[in-house]
């Protein structure tokens, strides 16, 4: 019944950004990934990223952290114009992901690639317009340092689970692991505020989420 509700909550969304046959895909995801218990954007996540991409129209966008392709979907719909790069570490998730988007239209304009996105990052050309983190929290430092020379002015960077707080829907990560977490997501928050070529807000949607600009050039 619980997992009905939830599935309601994204069908209610889809309805009002999909067509007929790419909402089908999106509901399918959703049963998916709740069935196998795999880590989803909130709806409410998914309404502002959604919003985001379509304000901004990127022309490139990367997305770190694949898990089934909802949300890379989501930013294919929402910029028709766009070009995604989706990093996965995990080859499964790929794989199912990699399905989905050949069931649909958009899914032409988006890019998987496989492995870990500090060893992948560096081995993609060009810049980006729109960035989505929703990857491993105890990296998004890293990322944010791989990914800053090759951000375009202006470009959004959206990162999720930003006051993630190591609580798990199965249960708690071991306390090292969350202690660690914690700690590097205070960094990249301190990182965000602090660089004057950055202006950022906070939102306290689920386990929060950031949504950067960036206003010029950093001088690297």
């Amino acid at each position: 019944m619980i997992q009905d509700n939830i599935l309601l909550r994204y069908q209610k969304l889809h309805q009002r950004i999909a067509g007929e046959a790419i909402r089908d895909v999106l509901d399918e995801i959703v049963r998916q990934s709740l069935a196998a218990r795999m880590p989803l954007i909130p709806v409410q996540v998914a309404c502002l990223l959604f919003t985001l991409a379509r304000i901004a129209s990127p022309g490139r966008i990367v997305e770190l952290g694949t898990g089934f392709g909802y949300s890379a979907l989501l930013l294919a719909l929402a910029s028709v114009e766009s070009h995604i790069v989706t990093i996965e570490n995990n080859a499964k998730c790929g794989k199912v992901a990699q399905s989905f988007f050949g069931k649909t239209r958009v899914g032409d304009r988006i890019s998987l690639l496989f492995g870990d996105a500090i060893s992948v990052l560096p081995t993609i050309s060009g810049s980006f317009d729109f960035v989505f983190l929703d990857a491993a929290k105890e990296e998004y430092s890293s990322y944010l340092q791989l990914l800053l020379p090759r951000l375009s002015k202006g470009a959004l960077l959206v990162a999720d689970d930003v006051f993630f707080a190591g609580e798990m829907p199965d249960g708690h990560l071991p306390e090292p692991v969350k202690e660690k977490i914690i700690h590097e997501l205070e960094h990249f928050r301190c990182f965000l505020r602090q660089k004057p070529y950055f202006l950022t807000s906070f939102l306290p949607i689920d386990c929060g989420m950031s949504v950067t600009l960036l206003t010029k050039h950093p001088e690297l």
